[in-house]
């Protein structure tokens, strides 16, 4: 190798979850634990009862992607929309 090249690194770094309240803790996905880096809204980071829009600044403001399930909400688009304040999708 060429003093100047730099090495790769051994590892990519894990995608980082948020799982939501509907979920269950994140012990409960122990493959899932390996490849990802998971926090649980309410288990790890003792937040509960946020609204929508309050658990996706968290995520975002953590780098993390949003895992959700919410039976309640019929428009999913729409409600992405409303609460990432986008336009479109």
């Amino acid at each position: 190798m060429h003093p100047k090249q730099k090495s790769s690194p051994r590892h990519s770094p894990k995608p980082k979850l948020l799982l939501d309240e509907g979920f269950p803790p994140r012990r409960s996905f122990k493959f899932l634990n390996s490849f990802f880096d998971i926090k649980h809204i309410k288990h790890d980071l003792r937040f509960e009862g946020l609204t929508d829009k309050d658990v996706y600044e968290i995520a975002k403001l953590q780098n993390r992607v949003l895992i959700t399930f919410n039976v309640k909400e019929k428009d999913y688009v729409g409600k992405f929309l409303e609460i990432t304040g986008e336009t479109k999708v």
